[in-house]
């Protein structure tokens, strides 16, 4: 192939992809399997070199198995990609398209975003460092969300400057709280900004002491909560419960909430946290198939295995067995939930690999989805997305062309081609 002229981009790509200056190593993009790690990366994870990459992948396959294994990151999951359904029955129904560019949602995605934003709370990155010397305090406050009441949980602390901030203790501070706690034991010697990635932490340590001397309970505490609807209030809820209980271990409160909390369905029917969950991982497994034109593999197979049966759960049961959490832990979990789509900072690929013949470069449905969103990405913010988000599956292959840059939806067949076909991005007056 000929070299083209858009190597010099590779460093724009990066810094699109991850921060580097703000000590961010990695990032997973939700919902949609695709996990990049500023380091290396094998399945057998004592091949690692570093501690420090072992850490990141880890902390990176904690999100990945947070947004498909649990009840918050499920419901985001479902909203993210019937948000994608409805962008592309706007994009087929189109002749002249603006970028960036706007379509209508249904009532339901508009009442699901208010939800998801109030439970979030606070989602920015701080470089804060909070003075511990200073109280930690939190409050709950009710906020109306959809014409309903609810409880938000306000944290109120000092910074080492002396300036006063407070946060909204949601999901968002909870995943990166439990994937900094969850890779801290990989890699002891890992510094976090507090906010987000220390304040469940520092949270217990000033109200639930003895709780915060077990980091595998403070992880099983928060990852419970993201079974809740109100995962702020429900994470206080759950450690108060653990430090009045130390008999208790963080699975057995897992376990224990799983199998007695009762939900509430849109319909008013009552079912078991159990079931709730299960129906939604079928129906989400559903929605995709209808909307997929790849067969579905491994996603199939790892909604199946996040599925709660009562028995086994080896995401949070590996951390109470014999011996501690090791690289051999990690690997026996990479080798029961597989892996997403993995690249890394030297463009190594890791494929998911599903259960169907075939498929060299990994599980197609997997790759369609992945492709699917940085479609969608490309449309709606094309300000922050001014290349083509598939670039890093392209480059240096035949499939790389100008067009990456602008227009990939023109030119000769590509990765981003094959997926928009349907839409026929190429009739379209595109701005």
């Amino acid at each position: 192939m000929e070299q083209l002229n858009i190597y010099k981009k590779n460093e724009d790509i990066k810094n699109h992809q991850i921060d580097l200056d703000n000590g961010l190593r990695g990032f997973y993009s939700n919902s949609f399997f695709h996990i990049y790690i500023d380091g290396e990366f094998n399945i057998d994870v004592s091949q690692v070199a570093e501690q420090k990459d072992k850490g990141t992948a880890l902390h990176e396959y904690v999100h990945y198995l947070q947004n498909i294994g649990t009840l918050w990151g499920l419901y985001c999951s479902i909203n993210n990609y019937e948000t994608i359904i409805e962008f592309k029955k706007a994009i087929l129904s189109a002749t002249d398209i603006q970028r960036p560019f706007q379509f209508p949602l249904t009532d339901k995605i508009k009442r699901t975003n208010n939800y998801i934003k109030q439970g979030n709370g606070t989602t920015d990155y701080f470089p804060w460092i909070i003075d511990r010397h200073q109280p930690l305090d939190f409050k709950l406050t009710p906020v109306i969300i959809n014409e309903k009441q609810q409880e938000q949980v306000e944290v109120a602390f000092t910074l080492i400057d002396g300036t006063n901030q407070t946060v909204i203790l949601g999901a968002h501070i909870i995943k990166e709280s439990m994937a900094a706690l969850y890779q801290s034991l990989l890699d002891p010697d890992v510094a976090h900004n507090d906010v987000p990635y220390n304040l469940v932490k520092l949270l217990a340590e000033q109200h639930f002491p003895d709780v915060a001397k077990d980091t595998n309970k403070m992880i099983c505490c928060c990852h419970t909560s993201l079974f809740s609807m109100t995962p702020g209030r429900s994470l206080i809820e759950l450690l108060a419960e653990a430090e009045n209980t130390p008999s208790i271990n963080g699975f057995e409160l897992f376990d224990k909430y799983v199998h007695t909390k009762e939900v509430t369905t849109g319909k008013g029917e009552k079912k078991s946290m159990l079931d709730f969950f299960n129906d939604m991982l079928e129906g989400f497994k559903t929605m995709l198939e209808h909307n997929l034109a790849a067969p579905i593999d491994y996603i199939g197979m790892v909604l199946d295995r996040v599925r709660l049966d009562g028995k086994y759960y080896p995401f949070l049961s590996v951390l109470e067995e014999n011996g501690g959490f090791s690289d051999k832990v990690f690997s026996d979990l990479i080798g029961y939930y597989g892996i997403p789509y993995i690249q890394t900072s030297q463009y190594g690929i890791h494929f998911p690999r599903g259960e169907k013949e075939g498929g060299k470069d990994g599980s197609m449905d997997v790759l369609e989805l992945i492709a699917q969103e940085a479609v969608y990405r490309n449309f709606v913010d094309p300000d922050k997305i001014n290349f083509c988000p598939l670039y890093y599956m392209c480059q240096g292959s035949p499939y790389e062309k100008y067009e990456c840059f602008g227009k990939p939806w023109e030119g000769t067949m590509c990765t981003y081609t094959i997926v928009t076909d349907y839409l026929g991005l190429k009739t379209k007056n595109i701005k």
